[in-house]
Formats: C-alpha cells, sequence, structure tokens
C-alpha cells in the first residue's frame, strides 16, 4: 500500500515537471532542439523560480503554499485519493487544458469528505444493531453503547478526511447526523419496549377476556372480584423480565383501557356502599396519579442523562477537531519554514551576484510569508472558540429544560398529599396533564 502511494505521488511530481517543460517552451517559443539544451542546463533552477507552475502559490484552507505541499497533505491511507488525483490531472493535460493541482484536490476533498461521512454513519448503524439487544433495561445501557459506536465512528471519520475547513463543516454534518441516529434508535428502543411489555400485558389478562365475556363479574360483588384479578395480572406483570424503559408507561395504557370496564362494573355492583364505592374510586385515581408521578420522575431522570451524554459528546468532538487543527497547523508551520529559509537563501544569492533591487523584494516577501503564517494560526484558535460556544449553548438549552421538568416535578409532589376520603383527589397540574393526553 505505501510502495503504491509513493509511487502515485512520483507521478504526480513527474506531471508537475511535464507542465513546467511545457510552460517553459511555450515562454520561449523556440523548437524542441532548443528547448532540450536548456532543460538539462537550467532543471535545477526550475525548482525554485517562482514565474514556473511547479512553484506556483496556491491558498488550501485558507493557507498559502505551493502545489507541491498540496501533495504532502493528502492523507497516505487512501490510495483511492491518489488514484482518482492522477486521473483528473492526466485527463486535464489530454485535454490541452493547463491543470490546477489545487481545483482537484478541492474536489477530491470535498468527494473524500462526504464518503468519510458516509462510512462513519454506516459503522455507526452496523455497530449499534450488533450490540444493541433491543429493549435495553434503561437509557443508560443504550446511551454506553452509543457513546463507544461514536468514537469509533469519529475515529473512521477522522482517519479517512483532510483539508482543515473541509473537515470541520464535514465533522458537524456527521456530528449532527449521529445525534439523529442516536435519537432514532431512542425512539426504536422505547417502540421494542412498548410493543413487547403490551404483548406480555395481552397474554396475561385473555383469561379475564374470557371472564367479561361470561358475565362471571356482572353479578354482586363482581366489581371487588374484577379488581382482585387485575391486580394479580399486574403483580404477574411485574415480575416477566426484560421489558424495557416503557414498561410503567405501557402498564398505564393497559390500565386506562380497563377503566371503562371497570366503571361499568362499579354501576352494576349494587353490594357496595356509597362509603365502599367512594374509597375504590379514590383509590384508583391515587394510583394513577402516583403512576404519573413515577413517569415525570423517570422522563426528568432520562432529560438528565441526555444532557450529560450531550456534554460528553460535544467534548470529545471539540478535542478530536482540536488535535487535527494541530496536526493541519504544524504541517503549515513546517512547510512556510522551508519556504521562508529557501527564500532567504535565494535572497543571499542575489545579494552575491549584486542584484540588490530583487534581494529587497525577496525580504518583502519572506516578511509577507510570517505575517500570513500568523494571521492563520489566529484563525484556527478563532473557529475552535466559536465550536466552543457553540456547544455550550446547546448544552445550556438542555439544563434550561432540565429545570423546567424539575420545577413541574416538585409541584406535582406538592399536590399529591393525602386528601381526605370525601374528597376526590384530582392533578391540577397542567404539565401532567398534558403528558396524560400526549400518551392517549
Amino acid at each position: 500500500m505505501r510502495a503504491g502511494i509513493f509511487l502515485l505521488k512520483t507521478c504526480l511530481l513527474c506531471l508537475l515537471f511535464v507542465q513546467n517543460i511545457y510552460f517553459f517552451y511555450e515562454k520561449s517559443a523556440g523548437t524542441v532542439d532548443d528547448v532540450s539544451p536548456v532543460i538539462v542546463q537550467t532543471f535545477e533552477r526550475c525548482l525554485t523560480r517562482d514565474t514556473f507552475p511547479w512553484r506556483t502559490k496556491v491558498k488550501w484552507d485558507g493557507h498559502p503554499c505551493s502545489a507541491i505541499s498540496v501533495l504532502v497533505i493528502l492523507p497516505n491511507s487512501s490510495l483511492s485519493v491518489l488514484l482518482n488525483l492522477v486521473k483528473t490531472y492526466v485527463n486535464a493535460i489530454n485535454s490541452g487544458d493547463l491543470p490546477c493541482l489545487e481545483n482537484a484536490v478541492l474536489a477530491l476533498a470535498e468527494i473524500e469528505n462526504a464518503a468519510a461521512v458516509c462510512d462513519a454513519i454506516s459503522c455507526y448503524e452496523e455497530r449499534m444493531r450488533q450490540r444493541l439487544n433491543l429493549p435495553t433495561g434503561s437509557v443508560n445501557e443504550l446511551l454506553a453503547v452509543h457513546a463507544e459506536c461514536e468514537r469509533e465512528a469519529t475515529g473512521i471519520f477522522m482517519s479517512r478526511a483532510f483539508g482543515d475547513e473541509l473537515v470541520k463543516k464535514s465533522q458537524e454534518k456527521l456530528e449532527q447526523e449521529l445525534k439523529q441516529k442516536k435519537e432514532e434508535f431512542c425512539r426504536k428502543n422505547e417502540q421494542a419496549s412498548f410493543d413487547r411489555c403490551f404483548a406480555v400485558l395481552t397474554d396475561l389478562s385473555q383469561e379475564l377476556e374470557v371472564e367479561l365475556r361470561m358475565g362471571i363479574y356482572s353479578v354482586p360483588g363482581g366489581y371487588q372480584r374484577y379488581l382482585e384479578k387485575r391486580d394479580e395480572i399486574e403483580k404477574k406483570y411485574h415480575l416477566v423480565p426484560e421489558k424495557g424503559i416503557q414498561a410503567d408507561k405501557a402498564l398505564e395504557e393497559f390500565l386506562k383501557s380497563k377503566q371503562t370496564v371497570a366503571n361499568s362494573l362499579l354501576q352494576m355492583d349494587h353490594a357496595l356502599t356509597d362509603k365502599e364505592k367512594e374509597i375504590e374510586a379514590q383509590r384508583a385515581q391515587a394510583e394513577a396519579a402516583q403512576l404519573q408521578q413515577k413517569l415525570l420522575e423517570q422522563e426528568q431522570a432520562r432529560l438528565k442523562q441526555m444532557v450529560e451524554d450531550e456534554k460528553r459528546s460535544h467534548d470529545e468532538q471539540l478535542q478530536l477537531l482540536k488535535e487535527k487543527m494541530e496536526k493541519e497547523k504544524k504541517l503549515m508551520e513546517e512547510e512556510t519554514e522551508k519556504m521562508i529559509r529557501h527564500k532567504l537563501k535565494e535572497q543571499e544569492e542575489l545579494l552575491k551576484e549584486g542584484f540588490q533591487q530583487r534581494a529587497n523584494e525577496m525580504e518583502d516577501e519572506i516578511q509577507r510569508l510570517k505575517e500570513e503564517n500568523n494571521n492563520s494560526n489566529a484563525a484556527l484558535i478563532l473557529s475552535a472558540i466559536e465550536k466552543g460556544a457553540a456547544a455550550v449553548s446547546s448544552i445550556a438549552a438542555q439544563l434550561l429544560q432540565y429545570k423546567m421538568f424539575s420545577s413541574a416535578l416538585n409541584q406535582q409532589k406538592s399536590e399529591s398529599a393525602p386528601q381526605s376520603v370525601g374528597s376526590t383527589p384530582r392533578s391540577k397540574n397542567p404539565l401532567l396533564q398534558n403528558g396524560s393526553q400526549t400518551d392517549k
């Protein structure tokens, strides 16, 4: 693999030199016989002249560099990138155009980074499906698997992507898509849990449904027997393992579906006194209120876990981006230093030969390179600060939502205090009433 990449880079360098020869030939307007000895005599000087495309300065991610330095920053692990680059460059030469390595690399960088995002998402989905056994017992279990798969997917992306600005855009896209995939797996987990729980409840209540059709509970005392049977089903349901995170919600929906039958039996059961009816109704409503409170507490805990996971994900993404930027920054600084040293050497030679004006121009160009190098470092730092500020804003919004749920939970606890037997307990919390309507 390394030998193939080295060969491809060598081919590209040869193509660049051929381009120089073509350029020099057109400028000299001579014959082939005239050009051949000149090429032999001036080969070494061609490598340093600014008028040749070999040393043409281009902009790569906003930083000045030569055509050769663009080859240096290509990812050594991506053989397909170099193959496509050679193909693009050769096609440009065959068509009679003067090839532009910068445009070719930029186009390939966009394609490669988009492919890197797709590979990372595919890796994430595949490994989540392999490692997750839906429904999970808790949200933490799903988030732990998500964190592992997210790190592996991000590593795959980072190993393939290249180019500062393009990498940042692609990484932001990857982060959003990973977040959407995580939410999709959370929804699948909830749905799988709800479906399993409802299937268990349906199976446990088959005997009850048969007895209702037979009219066993349509007699005096039948309401109490019905409640006992329903409580028995509920106890068996709690003993069933691996129900997932929607166990309580599925039970609430099941009990709501049976409430109409219970009310009908209560009206038919004339053996119960008014006091007993009131106590039973109060007990049923109190149980419903307790179940709703438990659901709210679970939602509060889930939201807190999601906020913490969101913060962890942002921190990891920022750290990876920082490391990537540091590597690119170091590479660009090394390339700039090489160019400055070369310019200084050429300036010294010009001074020795007596070209004072050209030496002064060379000094100005060296100072400009140093200033551009400093400006590029400041731009990288500003970009990292902006991304960090966006992450903090997102986490702050999640924390605000978490505090709203906490306030609603405290209000629910204060309103669920024991009431007198003669009163009918009702939940006055608008948040809980809205949640109940949403569940329906």
